[in-house]
Formats: C-alpha cells, structure tokens, sequence
C-alpha cells in the first residue's frame, strides 16, 4: 500500500464520514423460530465451552442454531422475507471509528414495526440520530416505498421512491450479517433462567459478498479488506420467541508498515417487542413525519 494509496483512502474516508455524520441515514406471524430456512451446510454438533457459574449448558446442533438465526431474521428484514411477517423491534446501534489519531462515535435509535393487512406487508422504519439533530422515516404499503428525511421533531417532505430501492436503503440500516452455516467457526449455547441464550463467532472474511464494505463504508474498505470475525448472541425464551439479540462487528486497515491506519466498530443490540398482533395506522404513523402525506394516498 503505497503513500499515494492511504492519501487517497484518507481522503475520501474525511469526506464520507463527514457526509454520513451530518445526514446520518439509518435502518413474523408464527410464535416460534425454525419453520422456514435458507440452505445450509450439514449439521454439526455445537462445541459447548466452559459454562459460567449460574448457567447451564444447553445442547443445541449448529445447523439448528443457524436457522433459528434465519428465521428469525427473515422477520424484519424485508429484503430476506419470504412472505409479509409481523414484528415490533428497537435498535441501538453504536459505532466508532478511528482514524489515525482522530476518534468518532455515533449512537443511532431504530424502531421498526410492521404488519400483514390483506395479504400485503405495512412495514415502516424509524431512525434517530440524536447528535445531529436529524432523523429518517421509510415505509412500504401496497408494494410501494416512502421515505422522508428532516430534523427531529419537525417534518419533511414525503418522497415515493422506486421500490427496488429497498435494498439500499433499508438493508444498510439493518446491518444484519448474512452468512452460509460454514463460516461459523464456534457456538456456545447456555440457559440463563427460563432463557436460551446461543453465541455465534462467525468468519469475518466469510460474510456476504458486499457486506463489510457496506457496513464499513464510513473507512472506505477496498475489496480486498476484511471484518474482524463478528459475534452474534441471540437471546430465545421458554416457548421459542427471539427476546434479544447483539452483533459485534469490526474492521481495521493497516499501513505497510502494519500500524493501524483506520479501524471501525458496530455493535447493534435487537429488543424483539413481539410478532403477531401488530397494530397500527400506518396514515397516522406517516403524518407524524410528513409535513403532506399527499404523495401516500
């Protein structure tokens, strides 16, 4: 990596950062997780460490833990959904990033709720940036997508955009991490109280093609850099409903002379409220945020 290589990098890291900071853009019927699932590896069975004092070990094969990983995020992710789900969940999300010897930190708050009316999805996501003063509202009805962007507390302008951009708005915002079943390199799973609580340690370098550097875009990764392995912990109750979950993702680019250049960390922590009997007016919810919802109906 030449001197003209980090110049350039360090550029355009100053100028995206910059650009993400001050607009700040972010982003289930059945009661128990393990219906549908995506193809998978066979099964192995979870290499259960030591347990903590208090817990008890609860054994749990890696292709099951997997699919309850799926199915569970098939539920909020509207891009991975195979059919409309119902769901009410809160996100925070912390990152930080340090370049050089600068240091950032940014703290986001995500609602989202979504719900099956006639057959078809109504689903909206909330995000609040509270350092900038800035938020964004999206939503789906009828196969149609909205978003308005404005300061907190006040409203914006509705703007209807094509719907295939979903993938660009919302899945960014989600940060979800996708995976075949082989890049999970370890699983624990224990019980806590009445709770299962199961932790992936999940092959960085073995994520989607395209995720790390979506999720890392304020550092610029090129193609050829890699997440740090991510941590999943998945929080599951006594009759099989998904309670909590927290992701830990990470990446750091280096110099030639191998001292750190640039480094950015996610943590995301999921309060899953409920999947079914979700209710609400999705005209009202728009016109808490719209300053004319004319463009929705």
């Amino acid at each position: 990596m030449g001197c003209d290589y980090i110049m350039r990098k360090s550029i355009c890291f100053l100028l995206i950062f910059c650009i993400l900071s001050s607009l700040s853009l972010v982003g289930c019927n059945s009661d128990s997780v393990g219906e549908n699932t995506p193809p998978s590896s066979e099964s192995t069975p979870s290499s259960t460490e030591s347990t903590p004092p208090g817990s008890e070990e609860v054994l749990i094969s890696e292709e099951d833990a997997y699919n309850k990983y799926y199915d569970l995020i098939e539920r909020f992710v509207p891009e991975l959904m195979k059919a409309p789900q119902e769901c009410d969940v809160d996100i925070t999300i912390r990152d930080e990033v340090t370049f050089l010897t600068e240091h950032f930190e940014r703290n986001t708050n995500v609602k989202i709720k979504s719900q099956v009316v006639d057959g078809k999805l109504q689903y909206y996501l909330v995000n609040q940036f509270p350092a900038a003063g800035k938020m964004n509202f999206y939503c789906i009805n009828d196969d149609k997508f909205y978003g308005v962007s404005c300061g907190l507390n006040e409203k914006g302008k509705l703007v209807e955009y094509p719907f295939s951009y979903i993938g660009s708005f919302l899945l960014s915002y989600l940060n979800t991490p996708v995976f075949e079943q082989a890049a999970i390199k370890s699983l624990t799973a224990e019980k806590k109280d009445s709770d299962v609580v199961i932790t992936f340690v999940v092959s960085g370098p073995d994520m989607e093609y395209g995720f790390p550097q979506r999720v890392m875009r304020e550092i610029n990764p090129s193609p050829d850099d890699e997440l740090d392995d991510v941590t999943i912990v998945l929080t599951i109750d006594s009759n099989g409903i998904p309670k909590a979950m927290s992701t830990k993702l990470s990446m750091s680019i280096l110099n030639d002379d191998g001292t750190l250049h640039t480094q950015k960390s996610l943590d995301m922590d999921f309060v899953f409220n409920k999947f079914d009997n979700v209710d609400f007016d999705l005209q009202n919810v728009i016109s808490e945020y719209a300053s004319d919802a004319s463009a929705f109906e």
